[in-house]
């Protein structure tokens, strides 16, 4: 993670999952966090103006979500590339499963750098 945090130094981000922060702040991005209960239903037209016009006042190209999350709205609103990363808080626990989807969520992050480019 040492080179993709290097390279997203600073970028900024909408990260729509709680259980996510904490990989934002490891890798150094600048996130806005919002809680959407898992869904973009559960936001107020209102909240999504706001989000929309500070992504775009801001131009927050990142948007970060766990695998069952959806917010289509501000990718669509903004020209926004929405990044699925694993939570690892469902799905296999055989021994390797945390390694495993660390690695998936790496060649993810890596992916957001060849799209900056």
């Amino acid at each position: 993670y040492e080179e993709i945090s290097q390279e997203l130094n600073g970028q900024k981000a909408i990260c729509l999952n709680e259980a996510l922060e904490y990989l934002a702040k490891d890798i150094k991005l600048e996130y806005i966090s919002l809680h959407t209960d898992h869904d973009e239903n559960s936001m107020s037209a209102e909240s999504i103006k706001n989000i929309i016009n500070k992504m775009n006042t801001e131009n927050i190209k990142i948007i970060l979500i766990g695998k069952d999350d959806s917010i289509k709205i501000l990718a669509n609103e903004t020209n926004a590339k929405i990044y699925k990363l694993d939570t690892v808080l469902t799905g296999a626990t055989d021994k390797s499963a945390y390694i495993d989807a660390a690695n998936r969520n790496l060649e993810v992050l890596k992916s957001v750098l060849g799209d900056e480019k």
